[in-house]
């Protein structure tokens, strides 16, 4: 079996007949997103959505280390638009070259959810890792988040099992 070169991520993808823009983390973006993550915070049940990015410098330092052109990078993640507007993101992690796995994760804010649009992206981000060369994408997930684990289900990601201790919260 042959390994596959580490083939950089592009630095936006578009998909017209779905309106979607995926564009790669950059500092630049931290305001708009900050906004978006502090409004989505104001629903109780996601007062605790992105943990540890708790200010805009934090959150720029974040984006800065998951830059597609950062070569120090362990993750790297793209601002989700929908119509020209900035609705979420998609983080793609734990990527194994020689393996040709990656994970996935996304956060949508809670006014988009019900919609589709992470099933939707997830589509475009896993045609792309494939051209890539990546053969096996996951998406690990919290049990308690019910709604993660029925996106999982709902694009055909099959249960593999239950980490035990994985995560200290």
């Amino acid at each position: 079996m042959s390994v596959i070169q580490s083939t950089p991520f592009p630095k936006s993808l578009e998909s017209s007949s779905d309106a979607f823009i995926f564009k790669s983390f950059d500092p630049a973006q931290a305001e708009a997103l900050w906004v978006l993550i502090v409004s989505d915070r104001h629903s109780p049940e996601r007062k605790h959505s992105w943990p540890g990015v708790e200010n805009l410098p934090l959150l720029r330092d974040y984006l800065k280390n998951c830059d597609i052109e950062n070569p120090l990078a362990d993750e790297v993640g793209y601002c989700l638009y929908f119509k020209n507007q900035l609705v979420g993101t998609f983080h793609l992690h734990s990527i194994s070259w020689k393996n040709r796995r990656l994970e996935v994760g996304y956060w949508i804010h809670f006014e988009f959810e019900g919609q589709g649009l992470i099933s939707k992206a997830l589509l475009i981000i896993e045609k792309q890792v494939q051209r890539m060369g990546f053969h096996r994408v996951e998406i690990r997930c919290n049990p308690m988040n019910k709604k993660s684990c029925a996106l999982a289900e709902r694009n055909q990601y099959k249960l593999e099992g239950t980490l035990s201790d994985y995560e200290l919260e």
